[in-house]
This record gives structure tokens, C-alpha cells and sequence, in this order.
């Protein structure tokens, strides 16, 4: 399905907005969501950051680019002006939609022409395949399967015990292996208006935040964080929707704490070493099971080593620069353990010439 490609898409049209190049980074994200309508769950964290920061702050290229590698002085200077200038934003606004209309209209015209919208519609949104994939995504509804299923038997036992059926036969159907709506065997069925209403929910503080803040500098951060609302409480979410936050959060991670990025100002030190210090841990355990949860993707037995040792080869990786970012040049465990057998190889010696 080219989500390697779309991914490298995605990380090239964040880098062109954090280097100014908000047209082109827009244009580059609408062809992503024309390539993959998957990009939708972090569709509304563009639009909150292009409209703040490029639309209504207008800040110029060199401006965003300045914050982007931790200079705030512009983000200072926006945030002070007390009117808006109208006619600026007008043509920022309008500049976005062309941009982004040009690209899906020259997407979509051949199909609107053939007259084949509607089909293509039912298509993109599978509200007819259930809640979740026939391969469940580590989420809050793969919780709510398995607490369905763990009730289901439980009562059935009960039942055989009390002689009475106490659920229908045949209920469970989330464990069948297919893409479908089933009903739930003793719990409430999810409709798809209850995902969309609590992604929402989820959703709102961190368009808030995002507002507030209106920083290019934490763009791939934001972008890990919508995606991964959407994976944990969306409809039918398949499990390989989770490399969407992994990736941006990686890239966050790596390119602030080795040093890709200038380091920000004294006025937003302390914000940035406290993320700094929380975001390497909380990479690598995600990692860890996100990988994990990929692994079946590989179902062939003949496969099984070489997926073993790629996590565990990839998550020592990630454990040895998260130490980087966090203690610097601090000694690893192999380290730790070779200075120790040298300690007890000293004391030994010492202890052999005080008996000589």
C-alpha cells in the first residue's frame, strides 16, 4: 500500500512548513490526503496551525523558519500586535485554499467527469466493516472486544452451571476474523457517530493547546498527537495507522535531542528540556509496542526471527540514543558492567598484596 512512501511525504511536507514553505508543505499534505484518506485524523491539526499561525499571526517565512529552530523573538512580536491585518489574512487564507482546492480538484475531476464520486465516497468512510479490523488495533476498542468476550464467556459458564442461557448463542462476533459489523455479545454496540463524538472529545484540548501555543517548532509533535487520538478512539482503525504517530514522534524526538535543531531560547528553555526529558521514554515504549503489535503482519514462520530481531535490534537503538538525548555522554550498560568487573579485578589485586 506505499505507506513507507506517504509517510516520507508526510515528514517532507512538515519539513517544508517548519522552513517556511507553508504553500508548498500545504500542497504537499493535500496530496497526501488524495493518495491515503487515512491522513484525515490529522487533517484538523494542519488546518488549526496553518490558520493561527500562517493566517491570522502572518508570520512571514523567514519568521516561522526562526521559530522552527527555537528563535521566538517573531512569536513575541505576533502574539503583541492587538489588530489583525485584514487584508493580509484574506490573501493568506485564500492563497491556502487555492492551493489546496488546485491540488484535490486536479485528483478528483476525472472522476467527478466519469460521474463515479458517490462509489468512490462509500469506499473511503468503511462504516459497513465494523468497529474494528479483523486484525484488531491496539486500542480502546480492542479493550472493549476483549472485556465483551472475557463477559461472554464468563456468563456462558455461569449459564451451563445455572442451566439457563443467560447470553445468545453465537454472540462474540468480533473474534470471527472478518471485516463486518457484528453485535456485541453483552455489552452496548458502538455506532460510528459514539467513535467520531469521542475522538472529538479527545481531540479538543489538543486543538486548544495547539492554538495557544501557534509554534512551528512543535508541528511534528502536535501531527503525532492527532494521529494518535484518532487511532486509539476511531472507527474501524487498522493497526499499521499507528506508524503515523510513531514516525512523527521519532523525528521530534531525534531531530531536538541530537542536535539537529538549534537549541530555543532561555524564555522557552525549561518547556523544552522538560519535553525533552519526557518524550525519549515515552518514544521507546511506544515503539516497543507498536512494533510488537505489527509483527503478525509477518505471518510466516520462516519469518518469525527476522522479525524478532529486528524489534529487539530497533528498540536497542532507540534505548541507546533516548540515553543520549537524556544523560549525554553518561556510559551505557556494557559500560556500567565493564568498569564494575574492573573494580572487583582492582579490589582483588589490592586484597592479594595485603596478604603478600
Amino acid at each position: 500500500q506505499y505507506n513507507g512512501m506517504m509517510l516520507g511525504v508526510l515528514l517532507l511536507s512538515m519539513a517544508q512548513i517548519m522552513r517556511g514553505r507553508v504553500l508548498v508543505g500545504s500542497a504537499l499534505f493535500a496530496l497526501l490526503l488524495i493518495m491515503k484518506h487515512i491522513f484525515l485524523y490529522i487533517a484538523p491539526v494542519y488546518f488549526v496551525f496553518l490558520l493561527r499561525t500562517y493566517c491570522l499571526m502572518q508570520l512571514s517565512p523567514r519568521d516561522i523558519m526562526a521559530c522552527s529552530c527555537g528563535r521566538d523573538d517573531s512569536m513575541r512580536v505576533a502574539r503583541s500586535r492587538k489588530d489583525t491585518d485584514r487584508r493580509a489574512f484574506m490573501v493568506r487564507f485564500w492563497s491556502l485554499g487555492a492551493v489546496v482546492l488546485a491540488v484535490v480538484a486536479a485528483a478528483l475531476l476525472p472522476i467527478l467527469l466519469t460521474g463515479q464520486l458517490g462509489a468512490l465516497i462509500g469506499r473511503l468512510f468503511p462504516f459497513g466493516r465494523g468497529l474494528t479490523h479483523a486484525y484488531w488495533a491496539p486500542n480502546l476498542w480492542a479493550l472493549y472486544n476483549a472485556t465483551d468476550r472475557g463477559m461472554y464467556q464468563v456468563l456462558s459458564v455461569a449459564g451451563r452451571l445455572l442451566g439457563r442461557g443467560l447470553v445468545s448463542k453465537g454472540a462474540g462476533g468480533a473474534i470471527a476474523g472478518l471485516a463486518e459489523v457484528y453485535e456485541m455479545a453483552v455489552l452496548p454496540n458502538v455506532p460510528p457517530k459514539a467513535t467520531f463524538a469521542l475522538t472529538l472529545m479527545l481531540y479538543l484540548p489538543l486543538l486548544c493547546r495547539l492554538w495557544s501555543t501557534g509554534n512551528p517548532r512543535y508541528l511534528p509533535l502536535y501531527v503525532a498527537l492527532g494521529s494518535w487520538v484518532s487511532f486509539l478512539a476511531g472507527w474501524h482503525v487498522h493497526e499499521k495507522a499507528i506508524l503515523m504517530t510513531t514516525i512523527p514522534l521519532g523525528s521530534c524526538v531525534w531531530a531536538y535531542g541530537l542536535g539537529s535543531v538549534p537549541p530555543c531560547s532561555s524564555e522557552h528553555h525549561f518547556e523544552l528540556s522538560f519535553w525533552l526529558t519526557s518524550l525519549p521514554p515515552l518514544l521507546v515504549v511506544t515503539n516497543l509496542f507498536a512494533n510488537f503489535s505489527l509483527m503478525p503482519l509477518l505471518p510466516h514462520p520462516t519469518e518469525t526471527p527476522i522479525k524478532w530481531c529486528l524489534l529487539a535490534l530497533l528498540t536497542l537503538v532507540e534505548v541507546t540514543f533516548a540515553r543520549v538525548v537524556l544523560y549525554g555522554d553518561a556510559p551505557s550498560p556494557l559500560e556500567r558492567f565493564q568498569l564494575y568487573l574492573g573494580s572487583i579485578k582492582r579490589k582483588g589485586g589490592a586484597a592479594e598484596e595485603r596478604e603478600g
